[in-house]
């Protein structure tokens, strides 16, 4: 039961978006031809490193279980980069109570508020 997520009406979303990025590495390599004779040649080699972005859509109705549920499912919170609410009903926007705080805190910074043409920007 400690496993499962609450459920509250109204509407919170984590989008998670990917991109995987190729670096390429390069280096020599010693190939040995024969016993006194070895030879120099270069390899070149690639890495490919997944990046995830995380967005939060709203914040559903209730901080508690925002932050609850983000906890029982191992949401990365130092990784959400954007938070967007679509509309000031209650039901999208009480968790983001709770859920502005959780980022920031696991962020290890302090929340600062900048009111820009009925928009918050968090830095």
């Amino acid at each position: 039961m400690n496993a499962l997520c609450h459920v509250a009406h109204g509407l919170s979303l984590l989008l998670i978006a990917e991109n995987e990025e190729e670096e390429l590495l390069t280096g020599t390599e010693r190939v040995t031809q024969n016993s006194d004779d070895k030879v120099s040649k270069d390899c070149t080699h690639a890495a490919i490193q997944t990046i995830k972005k995380y967005l939060l859509f709203d914040g559903g109705p209730d901080p508690t279980v925002w932050s609850n549920n983000a906890k029982k499912c191992g949401i990365p919170l130092k990784d959400i980069g954007n938070v967007v609410l679509s509309h000031y009903h209650i039901d999208h926007s009480n968790g983001l109570r709770g859920a502005v705080q959780d980022i920031v805190a696991a962020k290890n910074r302090t929340l600062q508020i900048k009111h820009q043409l009925k928009v918050l920007i968090l830095q």
